[in-house]
């Protein structure tokens, strides 16, 4: 126990038949003193002087008894045998639900790709309708059966253990399956690394997800085409902002190293630039934008980048106006409400054959509001 203290002592647990009703004891002992990141478990073969009869089976079902918890078993720097041999443990992969241009699933499998875990994870997608946001709309069964509060990304374990928010499913993956690499097991630091999660996610991912949500607001059976309160969205993206300026105080106390607060403020840094480009929140945040672009350059946000969209330049200011263009990849019309200071307030979910059909959806959502319409061309420029 003495040199389990000194940091660099690794313990092998093995032979419990040789230790008898004290090998249980002895084991938790150690894993209180040390934690599973510096014990080994190995099965004693060929098990020099045992017991006749004693088998393979037999020591690993003393592991399983001495160590009941799956997590903890997991985290053994050793556990191929048990892997392999164990049939109480199935190797079977992870199944991660995801959603392409979700930062929420983004989030995780930036942590997956930081902690190497990439091989044990199956990637399931998933497909959500323009009014996710807002109705409850089919699921798989398979998806209900990981998530039944239906929400991207879901978790599903080897050993059945299901999760559903994306802050919780990158605890587990740092706390059980990375060796608290991204994040420490606590102390002070642990809670300054959960503090900028939490003001990540829910200061600029959420309140991202509820403005596009209510962007695309459809009520069944309205005779308007879209209804959508541009109050509420002027309050989400008070809140981004409030985030915004918040951590462009506290950046230069971040650490050097990756960690589950700098992934989370990535993605959601990723999120802007991709969703809502023309929010410029790089002169909002100066200082957080250089340090979001270089950190953007790490292979594990690489891998996970979504198509950045090209911000429109020629919007006026001071206005808020309608703009409507040509979608050439569906061959379908559209329209983009903007407002004042050139941030996007709502999009159409309906997509229309002409141009003729378009501009009346526009009029009749806008009503007597004074709010220009413009066309965009294909370059991004008003007709």
């Amino acid at each position: 126990m003495r040199a389990i203290d000194n940091q660099r002592t690794w313990v092998k647990l093995a032979a419990w038949h040789r230790l008898g009703a004290s090998g249980t004891a002895l084991t938790q002992a150690l894993l209180s003193a040390a934690g599973p990141e510096r014990l080994m478990w190995g099965t004693d073969w060929p098990f020099v002087a045992a017991h006749e009869g004693y088998t393979y089976q037999d020591a690993i079902d003393a592991f399983m008894t001495a160590v009941p918890d799956a997590g903890t078993r997991r985290a053994f720097r050793n556990c191929i045998a048990l892997l392999l041999l164990g049939p109480r443990v199935p190797h079977t992969m992870i199944k991660l639900f995801i959603t392409p241009a979700s930062h929420f699933v983004r989030k995780c499998k930036v942590t997956i790709k930081e902690l190497g875990l990439e091989d044990r994870f199956e990637y399931i997608p998933t497909t959500w309708p323009h009014n996710w946001g807002t109705d409850t709309t089919p699921y798989a069964p398979e998806f209900l059966d990981a998530s039944p509060i239906a929400r991207i990304p879901a978790l599903v374990t080897e050993d059945g253990l299901r999760l559903s928010d994306s802050s919780t499913i990158c605890e587990y993956l740092n706390d059980d399956l990375g060796d608290f690499r991204l994040c420490p097991r606590s102390g002070r630091e642990r809670w300054e690394i959960l503090s900028l999660v939490s003001i990540a996610s829910n200061g600029l991912m959420e309140p991202q997800v509820f403005r596009r949500a209510e962007m695309l607001r459809k009520r069944e059976g309205s005779p308007n085409p879209q209804e959508f309160s541009l109050n509420y969205v002027r309050k989400m993206m008070d809140r981004q902002d409030r985030s915004y300026a918040y951590l462009e105080n506290i950046v230069h106390t971040f650490r050097a190293e990756p960690d589950l607060g700098q992934i989370a403020v990535a993605c959601a840094c990723a999120t802007s630039d991709f969703r809502f480009p023309e929010d410029d929140w790089r002169n909002l945040a100066p200082k957080l934008a250089k340090w979001f672009d270089k950190f953007n350059q790490r292979p594990s946000m690489r891998e996970n980048r979504p198509s950045r969209n090209a911000a429109l330049k020629t919007l006026r200011k001071n206005t808020m106006q309608y703009m409507y263009y040509y979608e050439e990849s569906s061959n379908l019309w559209c329209w983009t409400l903007y407002g004042e200071d050139r941030r996007k307030m709502a999009v159409s979910v309906e997509k229309y054959y002409n141009k003729g059909d378009c501009l009346a959806a526009i009029e009749k959502i806008r009503g007597s509001a004074d709010a220009p319409i413009v066309e965009r061309t294909t370059s991004g420029g008003a007709a």
